[in-house]
């Protein structure tokens, strides 16, 4: 027995953190009592909060050798060999323990916890469950299973997990945290924010909690916002190297490139091997021109195991790396995984491909057997006050023309704001729904239409009396019905490219994932979206008195100043110098919010004008699907 003056002594130093000081106090006494089961127990935990595992092995082995019937000395002998990196060896000492008493929930908890880590997830997740099973209030095995279903790629069940160990702890931050990573790899950025915030009001020093907002608040275009959170987290963190990706991440986007290069190299002293920092710097290779560099840089990263999200960021690159490279087969086959892994990712569950089809096919079968009576201007609305529209398909140019044209002063882009969706909002809450309710439409349900539009833009820009408005959104074209009808007079700019080009590029980008982007993971579902967009384009061109003039791409790279001249004289614009220095205009911008951003920030260039046909093997089984297309644009195959 341990005489009551060194239990107190003992109890009082270990309250007071000193664990090796208690633990020796407890050797000493073991020396008068060696097989005493009780002290054992207690030395082998005190050996283990001291860091000490080797110490808490010697207990733990004479333990388990004088009591091997208890499943708590098992449990405790496997703690000491997990600690002592004897993984395997752990496992057997939990299956004892949990086979001695099947109701330990601690027990449990260490053999999931070790499952784990030898990447045993599915056997860790049945560990974790049958820990809250037994104790329904132990937050560290919820939030155990949580990670283990993320690994397994079920963020519904470890949100439903991580919602469980938030009701037991409230307000503990890394719960928190946990769960506004969850929510936000589940899409739903505003529970994400939330929980960040409750994060934060908990621990105002939690790394984690600035780091999650940080890379929220980017995702939600607030770059200050992001920066502030991102560099607080590092600082909290020095010693994480996602830290210094994200905020590296952070800086490409806004084009700090200087700012991005000196906290990778800081991140990559102290971690030269990690894959998020390793993509960062081939990132910054890619975009000097050191390809090989970055090559060399990635390919160890896609070869080791990584996180879903990471491996579709790393082939991503990859991918572009081989493209420019020249070795096209190898850069095909990394975005294929890219978007393997993107197709298997959790918000495909939020989001569908056909639903955003039908939507067109719908708009499409509206516009077709309209009345020419339907098809009548229903109001009139004057061109000098009317937005001109920048459509066409995504990767046709739009950014590239968008950034050029909104060089001049005179001109206010909106550069891919939801400023129509309000409007098709309204519509679709009138009986019939969109397109369906344009049949009934009067001449004065038009004007609170256009008075919801203009509010999207004002709150978008601020643009100075007389300036047109530039409104930029590739896929706003399968809307230029509904464009007719708000403002009849309106000029639309149609960006094309050669239909190749355009779905092979939107094959190669790994885009945040909606409706639309579902429809890019293959070349044979981009060239079937391609098709029924500019199908249902021709027949607003057909059936509506449009106002449009095409923009082609390859004329913007062949001759930018003879095609911008005729672009700003279509639009009733003076030739203004400023336009000549679109680069300003970028530098200017505080990001661009497109998958461009990093090639319009260069000065024009011709590696992407006929890109398709380094790919011209993989596309042959779409061409007779894009053959219309190709001839009425004018383009050749």
């Amino acid at each position: 027995m341990v005489s009551a003056v060194t239990r107190t002594r003992v109890e009082a130093l270990a309250r007071d953190g000193k664990f090796r000081r208690a633990a020796e106090l407890l050797e000493a006494e073991r020396q008068h009592d060696p097989d005493n089961a009780e002290l054992l127990a207690w030395l082998a935990r005190l050996w283990l909060q001291a860091g000490d595992p080797q110490a808490a092995l010697s207990a733990s082995t004479v333990l388990v050798g004088i009591d091997p019937d208890s499943a708590d000395a098992w449990d405790i002998h496997g703690r000491a060999l997990n600690n002592g990196r004897r993984a395997r060896d752990a496992l057997e000492a939990f299956e004892r323990a949990v086979t001695l008493e099947p109701g330990s929930a601690a027990s449990w908890f260490h053999y999931g916890h070790v499952l784990r880590g030898l990447g045993r997830m599915e056997p860790a997740r049945d560990a974790y469950r049958r820990a809250v099973d037994a104790d329904p209030t132990h937050v560290r095995a919820w939030r155990g299973l949580a990670g283990t279903c993320q690994h397994l790629d079920d963020n519904p069940a470890a949100i439903e997990a991580l919602e469980n160990a938030a009701r037991q702890a409230p307000r503990d931050a890394g719960v928190r945290v946990d769960l506004g990573l969850a929510r936000h790899a589940g899409g739903n950025l505003k529970g994400a924010l939330g929980e960040f915030d409750r994060a934060l009001a908990a621990d105002p020093d939690n790394a984690g909690a600035h780091a999650g907002r940080g890379i929220l608040c980017h995702e939600l275009r607030q770059s200050a916002q992001a920066e502030t959170h991102l560099k607080r987290a590092l600082s909290l963190a020095p010693d994480d190297p996602a830290n210094y990706a994200q905020l590296a991440h952070l800086y490409d986007a806004l084009n700090r490139l200087d700012d991005a290069r000196t906290v990778i190299a800081d991140g990559r002293r102290a971690h030269p091997d990690d894959p998020m920092l390793r993509l960062e710097a081939a990132r910054q290779n890619r975009r000097t021109g050191d390809i090989e560099a970055g090559v060399a840089q990635l390919e160890p990263a896609a070869r080791g195991p990584l996180p879903p999200r990471l491996a579709r960021q790393v082939f991503h690159e990859l991918g572009r790396l081989y493209d420019r490279a020249g070795r096209y087969e190898e850069a095909f086959h990394a975005f294929n995984r890219c978007n393997t892994l993107a197709r298997g990712s959790d918000r495909m569950r939020r989001v569908s491909a056909r639903r955003f089809r039908e939507r067109i096919a719908a708009l499409d079968a509206f516009f077709r057997t309209a009345t020419p009576a339907l098809l009548t201007t229903p109001s009139d609305y004057p061109a000098s006050k009317s937005p001109a529209f920048l459509l066409g398909f995504p990767r046709s140019g739009t950014t590239l023309a968008d950034v050029i044209l909104d060089s001049h002063p005179r001109l206010t882009s909106i550069e891919e704001r939801p400023t129509l969706n309000a409007v098709e909002e309204l519509l679709s809450a009138r009986p019939g729904g969109y397109p369906a309710a344009l049949k009934t439409l009067r001449a004065a349900d038009i004007e609170p239409l256009r008075e919801r539009y203009f509010a999207a833009v004002h709150a978008a820009a601020t643009p100075a009396d007389g300036d047109r408005i530039l409104d930029k959104l590739p896929m706003r074209t399968i809307h230029a019905g509904l464009i007719w009808r708000l403002f009849p007079a309106a000029k639309i700019l149609l960006a094309l490219r050669h239909p190749c080009d355009v779905i092979l590029s939107n094959v190669m980008q790994d885009y945040a994932l909606n409706d639309m982007t579902a429809n890019f993971f293959t070349l044979e579902d981009a060239a079937a979206l391609y098709d029924s967009v500019m199908t249902l384009w021709t027949l607003y061109t057909e059936r509506l008195p449009l106002d449009w003039c095409a923009t082609r791409y390859e004329d913007m790279v062949d001759d930018r100043q003879a095609e911008t001249k005729r672009l700003l004289d279509y639009l009733g614009l003076e030739p203004d110098p400023a336009v000549d220095d679109y680069l300003a205009t970028v530098r200017r911008r505080e990001r661009i919010d497109t998958t461009s951003f990093d090639q319009v920030s260069e000065p024009v260039y011709r590696r992407s004008r006929l890109r398709w046909h380094n790919y011209r093997r993989f596309l042959e089984p779409v061409l007779p699907r894009l053959e219309a297309h190709i001839e009425r644009f004018g383009y050749t195959t």
